[in-house]
Formats: structure tokens, sequence, C-alpha cells
């Protein structure tokens, strides 16, 4: 088996990467009015339409980086890990 070792900069990435996925996992629930599954579920458009602009105003509010928010991204917004990874590659931050 190998070992593998982890740099500090790995370790505290993905720490942030995690932190920014439980922030969009509470706007999902918030948005479905539940605990959000992202095993088992996929977003409605009625819930598309209460999470995108949330993630946005919470994360983007002063819109420095439109280009997220363009309907060809939209695929990312399938599920809180797709869209925390995209929004982490992009800078973003959970706050």
């Amino acid at each position: 088996m190998a070992k593998t070792n982890k740099t500090q900069k790995q370790i505290r990435e993905e720490k942030e990467l995690a932190a920014l996925t439980q922030r969009i996992t509470d706007i999902y629930s918030g948005a479905g009015g539940r605990k959000w599954d992202e095993e088992s579920e996929c977003p409605s458009p009625e819930e598309l339409s209460l999470v995108i602009p949330a993630i946005r105003s919470v994360f983007d509010p002063d819109e420095q980086k439109p280009y997220l928010w363009d309907p060809h991204c939209i695929r990312e917004f399938i599920d809180p890990s797709g869209i925390a990874k995209m929004l982490y590659q992009s800078g973003i931050r959970a706050l």
C-alpha cells in the first residue's frame, strides 16, 4: 500500500473546499426547505431559481466574476460540490 503525504497546502485547500461546499449545501437546504442530500437529490427549476441568486449574492455580491453566472455554467449547479469546485477554482472561498 502506497503511503501518501499531503502537503500543508493540500490539506488547507481540502479544508477550504469542504467549508465552501458546506456553505453551498446550506443554501441548497434553505431553498428546498429540507436538509439537502447531494447523493439522492437533484434541484428542481424552482429550487435553482432560488439557489443561484442566493449563491451569487453571498459569494459574488459585487459581481466581480459575472462569467460564473452565465447560462452555460448552469450544469455546475446540479449539486453543491459541483458549484463549490467551480467557485473554488475561480478564487472564491467560504466567508
